[in-house]
């Protein structure tokens, strides 16, 4: 009678197994088949999408232009070249031209972030691992049918990342952003939390195989 009822348990163990392993293998392949990132132009309706609780900076304090600065937020600016960067005390200005770029390290993992931007041109760009499979561009200029961009920009990436680097495709691009936010990353991704299910899963069938021989 004890040989059947390992023989069940081991048999609806297996099972399980092979479920959540279908289960993991479907939600990679969804997320690796998913948009890298959805593309916010409403606060509103990006803050109301957003995952965890949100860190936001107004820059009203005063940075003079250097190499690297770091926001009262923890992010820290990098310049590559001579282009100009500093906090006026209400804004944050920056300059990307064709062979410059500012790069935006948040010190920490995050998938969301937003600001309002002022005067950005539609050849700028914005890169970033938004997914885990490597950079993706977004040319700021699909913001707007005109020369210029004025208003909220926000994104929500696929996976967490942890910098965004301004770039432009030639010309020297000088604009502000004001309000910037972003969130921090704690929630494990859904294969992880299959995974973990799963381990709790054995340990409780191996726990009742033991009670019973």
């Amino acid at each position: 009678m004890e040989s059947i009822k390992t023989a069940l348990n081991n048999a609806i163990f297996s099972k399980i197994i092979i479920l959540l392993g279908i289960a993991a293998i479907a939600v990679g392949t969804a997320n690796r088949n998913a948009l890298a990132y959805v593309i916010y132009t409403d606060q509103t309706n990006w803050e109301n999408a957003v995952t965890g609780g949100l860190t936001t900076d107004n820059f009203a304090y005063s940075i003079p232009s250097a190499n690297n600065i770091t926001f009262s937020s923890g992010v820290d600016s990098t310049r590559s070249g001579s282009n100009y960067q500093a906090v006026n005390g209400s804004v944050f200005v920056g300059q990307v031209t064709g062979s410059t770029t500012l790069t935006w390290d948040f010190n920490q993992d995050i998938s969301a972030f937003g600001f309002d931007i002022v005067s950005v041109n539609n050849q700028t760009s914005l890169v970033a691992d938004f997914d885990g499979n490597g950079n993706e561009s977004i040319n700021l200029g699909v913001l707007s049918n005109s020369t210029y961009y004025n208003g909220f920009f926000g994104i929500i990436g696929e996976d967490s990342f942890n910098s965004i680097v301004f770039g432009n495709s030639g010309l020297v691009d000088t604009f502000t952003i004001d309000n910037l936010s972003f969130n921090e990353v704690t929630v494990p991704e859904p294969a992880t939390l299959i995974l973990l299910v799963s381990g709790i899963l054995a340990m409780r069938l191996f726990g009742h195989k033991k009670q019973t021989t």
